[in-house]
């Protein structure tokens, strides 16, 4: 179990790097996410072929691994274009809201009642991201894309660990990828013709030529499309089979942590830093790692309660 908990904390950290690499690239979101879903599908694909894992799934599955792959695209354009119209550190804050739309939506989706525990601990996690936004007005635009980033991202979390107990992972993230590919054409040729202005190839920027421009914005998309999605995605979505998915959310919220001390290395943040963004880091921490301890107590306690009612001791479960 702890050996899981380290792949994913070890995927998040990846992860905490991608709204500082989106911020790097020189195209729009929009296209950003449209080159990292084709470039991922065709990684993937790769991956089966090479493995000899077969692509089929029942026609149902497939419907709604597609349509999944449009949250997908949904959750990345929100993440990326967050982190262009505010600032690295306030698209992470949102997306941190993550643990608790999961709380909420999960029980509708996994037809289970809540659970008090991931409820408080969502709640404190709102709360701590709420100390570090200070609620700044001029970031409340780029705040309120990075909490929709969060809702699809929760929402596509909690269904892909419905996927898992029943598809092979990688074949769930080829389809969601294509879907997530299809999605985004579909909105980006809404946006061509509205008649806005796209940008589909690199520019190079002040001390650039157009063929570093190009270089760079590749490098950076082979990162998003191969590290952060082909091995990342697909490892975490394995993950989902062995971890719940709030604990997977949950954790998740050490994205922005790690994220803005990234960012504040590499553009100079850490200047703007306030005691509230340490004291929040710290509440954080405790909870992502309090998650594993409060969910075995909660177990016990339902376990012994089980053996009052009934009268006789609750059998562990064993793992086939």
């Amino acid at each position: 179990m702890w050996k899981d908990y380290f792949k994913l904390h070890f995927i998040i950290l990846l992860w905490g790097f991608t709204a500082i690499t989106g911020k790097w690239l020189s195209i729009d979101a929009t296209t950003l996410v449209c080159y990292r879903t084709f470039l991922a599908a065709f990684g993937v694909a790769a991956l089966l072929l090479l493995r000899g894992v077969s692509f089929r799934v029942e026609k149902t599955a497939l419907i709604k691994m597609l349509l999944t792959g449009g949250l997908v695209a949904s959750h990345w354009f929100c993440f990326f274009e967050a982190a262009r119209v505010a600032t690295v550190s306030v698209c992470l804050i949102g997306l941190a809201s993550t643990a608790f739309w999961t709380s909420l939506l999960e029980p509708f989706i996994a037809r289970r009642s809540w659970k008090a525990y991931e409820l408080i601990l969502g709640g404190i996690m709102v709360a701590a991201m709420a100390a570090i936004s200070g609620f700044q007005p001029q970031y409340i635009g780029g705040l309120m894309l990075g909490v929709m980033s969060a809702i699809f991202g929760a929402l596509f979390t909690i269904i892909n660990a419905q996927f898992t107990q029943k598809h092979n992972h990688f074949a769930i993230t080829f389809y969601e990828m294509v879907g997530a590919f299809l999605a985004i054409n579909v909105f980006l040729g809404f946006l061509y013709l509205r008649g806005d202005n796209i940008v589909f190839l690199p520019i190079a920027k002040e001390g650039q030529t157009l063929a570093t421009a190009y270089l760079y914005d590749g490098l950076n998309l082979f990162f998003l499309a191969i590290i952060c999605t082909v091995y990342a995605y697909s490892a975490s979505v394995e993950l989902m089979r062995r971890i719940p998915a709030f604990a997977v959310n949950l954790s998740v919220n050490l994205e922005p942590v790690y994220g803005i001390i990234m960012a504040a290395v590499l553009f100079d943040e850490w200047k703007e830093m306030s005691i509230e963004f340490y004291f929040a880091a710290l509440v954080i921490l405790l909870c992502v790692f309090a998650y594993p301890f409060v969910e075995r107590w909660a177990g016990r306690q339902a376990k012994l309660r089980a053996e009052r009612k009934t009268g006789f001791a609750v059998a562990p479960k064993i793992d086939a």
